[in-house]
């Protein structure tokens, strides 16, 4: 989902009457008053801020500014029925006050109303022509509604009043986006990053927009201006990094490197040419590019030539640090990159192939450390390099080594982190985290099982909104669908049911402002894995359970909000999972569901057919093997248009993708009679606007795109678009009957 680019919830429109000789010195207190609460609430202590405000309305219950910018308090966090009647009594008193009009269209825009909105920022600007903030905001609802050419001239008047306006330009790039112009897209939130290098929404939505243009175009700036926006997102937690992996290997394998990559793995793969490729001269400046070690550590490598280029500059390294007395420059040298590989494998949790020349290299290497029991230039590379085959904990010999020591040194630094520090503290807190019951269905204890041994899915970064009301976000997801009766819920309660490593239920916890989610998961080894990232952002307001879903009744609750996104279909029964689910959501609550389509699943149910038919185990020697079984395929073959998807590219996904002890695919007019029968109302498909518009163009008679009808008839004439699975919102009806 991507995010529209908001004016951020500024404090403006204070408006103060000019003292006149003899003025009432109550009238300048106030003023004082007013200034003492703003200077508090740009501070972000909201609670004092409210408190002067209020001081100032008891005196002068009419007071314009005090009444807008309580408005605007009780706005930000949330209460927007309070702002609402604050903000409309400052317009009652002030009737030419353009922020507080500006102000109440936002209100108006956030629950929906968005002609009334528009209606207020266009007062705004008739009183203020000026007034860029209004005609930004203006774009906004003008997009939401459909206008698109109308929100771009918006953008236009408020970038010539305001050329460094950061926000209107990101602005400008969704709807670019929206238009199908995806180059000018990208070179509007390349600018608004060059204008404000800290723009988080602009960073997340330059990410969703990378997953369907993937790389970057000429106009997005100079190649080292497009490398420094990327590692600026790389070194971010709050973006999905892997987003970004196509854009980084186009900047990095173009022109002679690219012509180079090919010829090395052209060669005869030897000795020789090991060591050649160590030593090539762009390989070299290839494996000391800052953008190469960062796209190792922090995303998932997920394209045959780049994985077999690794491969084979593994087994150079494996050679070159098998060698008695290894060149320490060149060690130095190569440190960093053998590190980062560490981490890659690490993420993949060492999917690549390995030839029995490595590792006799590897033996080597190892039989060197055993004269070892410190930390030198040439030691770090050989364990690092060890990290390239298995975790280090694994061996025997990383107990010569003092890990738990303090250091300096950033590469031996981020060994530790990742192999000792990170594993350990998921083995502490997986201790700690409470169990709902004792899990007894047979299909879960094996689902349990495959995820307690391959945690699903590993991840550096995740996108993360700023918080809003929980409709807010629900209206962006099934847009343009407005259905009415949407009932802001101040504090929702939510229940992520399959909470997994963490991605949702932490993306949950920080996108819905003011709310309790609790996320539940059948392993425990997942839990930990998201209980440490969830520390790692300081997140408060998310408890992690270890349960089944069948027993969720344990709970002795009930939710405003449920989400269910890839799990139901792994269930021994999924109906009986839904039907938990619907009984734990409250009457007019939400539900996000996500279910696989066979539609979407041909190729990927005749891969699981295929390992299975082979022998191939969901062990990680089996989870290999069949990797470069279906590698070996004929390039024509269906089967392998699965090796183009990133879940190929890593152990757990890979088990997960075509090794899962249970699947089910659903169709879409299976999944409407599942929707009836259990009373619940669809919402719409959380999907990219892209994607939304495709439809919209051949369904236009579904405007709110929700006849499953319509979607089933498109799905056939698409049959790859549902390729990760549907996901979709529903709300449970006030009463629904009995199920059978």
């Amino acid at each position: 989902m991507s995010n529209k680019i908001r004016k951020k919830k500024k404090i403006s429109g204070v408006q103060l009457k000019q003292r006149q000789p003899g003025a009432d010195r109550q009238r300048s207190d106030l003023g004082e008053t007013i200034q003492t609460a703003l200077y508090f609430h740009q501070s972000g202590n909201l609670h004092q801020a409210e408190a002067f405000y209020l001081q100032v309305l008891a005196a002068d219950p009419a007071n314009p500014s005090a009444n807008n910018l309580l408005g605007t308090l009780y706005y930000q966090v949330g209460q927007v029925n309070a702002a609402r009647k604050l903000v409309e009594k400052a317009i009652l008193a002030s009737p030419s006050y353009s922020e507080a009009h500006n102000n109440l269209g936002n209100i108006l825009n956030t629950i929906g109303d968005h002609e009334k909105a528009i209606l207020c920022y266009r007062k705004a600007l008739q009183y203020k022509p000026d007034y860029a903030t209004a005609h930004n905001n203006l774009g906004i609802v003008l997009e939401i509604t459909g206008r698109d050419q109308e929100s771009l001239e918006a953008y236009r008047k408020a970038l010539d009043l305001h050329p460094g306006y950061a926000e209107a330009h990101a602005n400008k790039g969704f709807v670019l986006r929206k238009l199908g112009r995806l180059d000018d897209a990208v070179s509007a939130y390349c600018k608004a990053l060059r204008l404000r290098p800290d723009f988080h929404e602009a960073y997340g939505n330059l990410s969703e927009l990378l997953k369907f243009c993937l790389i970057f175009p000429g106009s997005a700036g100079t190649q080292l201006e497009r490398k420094e926006i990327l590692l600026q997102c790389l070194l971010r937690m709050d973006l999905e990094h892997q987003n970004f992996y196509h854009a980084c290997c186009h900047e990095l394998f173009q022109g002679e490197i690219l012509d180079e990559v090919q010829l090395f793995l052209a060669e005869k793969d030897d000795a020789a040419g090991y060591h050649n490729s160590i030593l090539h001269e762009v390989l070299m400046g290839l494996m000391t590019d800052q953008l190469m070690l960062l796209m190792l550590k922090k995303t998932v490598v997920a394209s045959r030539l780049v994985e077999d280029l690794l491969t084979r500059l593994r087994r150079g390294l494996a050679m070159i640090l098998a060698s008695v007395e290894p060149d320490e420059q060149l060690c130095r040298q190569l440190t960093p990159f053998v590190v980062a590989f560490a981490q890659q494998c690490f993420w993949n949790e060492y999917v690549y192939k390995t030839t029995e020349t490595e590792q006799q290299f590897l033996s080597k290497s190892i039989d060197q450390l055993m004269v070892a029991d410190s930390f030198t230039s040439v030691t770090i590379p050989r364990l690092a390099l060890l990290a390239c085959y298995a975790p280090l904990k694994t061996y025997d010999i990383t107990r010569r080594f003092p890990f738990a020591s303090p250091t300096d040194d950033r590469d031996l630094s981020e060994l530790v982190r990742v192999h000792f520090a990170e594993v350990e503290a998921e083995q502490a807190l997986a201790s700690r985290i409470p169990e709902l019951a004792a899990v007894h269905d047979h299909i879960s204890l094996q689902v349990k099982q495959q995820y307690e041994e391959n945690p699903y899915p590993r991840w550096t970064g995740i996108s993360l909104t700023q918080p809003r009301p929980f409709i807010e976000c629900l209206q962006k997801e099934i847009a343009p669908n407005f259905p009415p009766g949407l009932v802001s819920i101040e504090r929702p309660e939510v229940l992520v049911a399959g909470g997994g490593t963490g991605r949702q239920p932490i993306t949950s916890a920080v996108a819905y402002l003011n709310s309790a989610v609790v996320a539940v998961d059948l392993s425990r080894a997942s839990l930990a894995y998201a209980k440490r990232k969830a520390d790692e952002f300081g997140i408060t307001n998310l408890t992690f359970i270890e349960g089944d879903i069948l027993d969720l009744h344990q709970l002795d609750r009930t939710f405003d909000v449920i989400e269910c996104s890839g799990v139901l279909h792994h269930m021994g029964e999924p109906r009986e999972g839904l039907r938990v689910l619907v009984d734990l959501l409250r009457p007019a609550g939400y539900m996000k569901i996500g279910l696989y389509s066979e539609v979407a699943r041909r190729q990927i149910s005749a891969a699981r057919e295929f390992v299975k038919a082979r022998g191939f185990s969901s062990t990680a020697e089996g989870i290999r093997a069949g990797r470069q079984a279906i590698f070996a395929l004929p390039d024509d073959d269906p089967m392998k248009l699965i090796t183009r998807g990133k879940d190929f590219y890593a152990t757990s996904t890979v088990r997960d993708l075509i090794f899962h002890v249970q699947e089910h695919c659903f169709t879409l007019p299976e999944i409407s009679t599942l929707l009836a029968d259990f009373g619940l109302e669809m919402l719409g498909f959380t999907l990219g606007m892209e994607q939304k518009s495709a439809y919209l163009e051949a369904y236009g008679d579904d405007p709110a795109g929700v006849s499953l009808t319509d979607w089933h008839q498109f799905e056939l004439e698409h049959p790859g678009f549902f390729i990760e699975m549907y996901n979709f919102w529903v709300r449970k009806k006030e009463q629904v009957a009995a199920v059978g």
